[in-house]
């Protein structure tokens, strides 16, 4: 393999570990908001569900343009 298909697998790896670790993340910080209702409420809970959303949208946006 040469040095540019080196590079674009490195750059497919990359950008497919940088999507997982986001996506796990934010699965994550929903989650842990999820389990503490009482304490939060569920007004908190639908304001960190349509966020979450707009960072998944924001995301999917910002990479169609490049």
């Amino acid at each position: 393999m040469n040095v540019f298909g080196r590079q674009v697998v490195t750059g497919a790896v990359c950008v497919a570990v940088e999507t997982w670790v986001r996506q796990v993340a934010m699965f994550g910080a929903f989650v842990a908001l999820a389990r503490q209702p009482q304490k939060l409420g569920p007004g908190a809970l639908r304001l960190a569900a349509l966020a979450t959303g707009r960072i998944l949208r924001l995301a999917v946006d910002g990479k169609r343009e490049r």
